[in-house]
């Protein structure tokens, strides 16, 4: 008759611990890059400003947005202004109101933001 192996109080398996700065790994930042394409006239001849965006926190990572005045990109970015030449934005992901929030973009230029998560 055969007794099943028993393992010394010694050896049995203690359970893995994860060091404390193995558990949480920080999330990359998020990148938003923003490019003014120009002036656009709807079909009401009225001027909306033409951009091209992309996100790394979106599931759809390139977008285009046709905005009036006042309108947002991804809720974070609100336009202030523009002409056929350059727009004006506001970063509305800054609190700091010492922070300078408002940026401007020439036409066919991109811009990158970096937002840490």
């Amino acid at each position: 008759k055969e007794t099943p192996k028993q393992v010394p109080e010694n050896k049995k398996e203690t359970p893995k611990q994860v060091p404390e700065n193995k558990k949480e790994t920080p999330k990359p930042p998020r990148i938003i890059d923003l490019t003014y394409r120009g002036l656009y006239k709807g079909l009401k001849n009225e001027p909306m400003a033409f951009i091209l965006a992309s996100d790394t926190g979106s599931k759809v990572k390139d977008s285009t947005f046709i905005l009036k005045e006042g309108e947002s990109v991804f809720e974070l970015f609100k336009v202030l202004s523009f002409n056929e030449e350059f727009i004006n934005i506001e970063n509305l992901s800054l609190e700091d109101k010492d922070n300078n929030k408002t940026f401007q973009i020439n036409r066919n230029k991109n811009f990158k933001f970096t937002i840490p998560q």
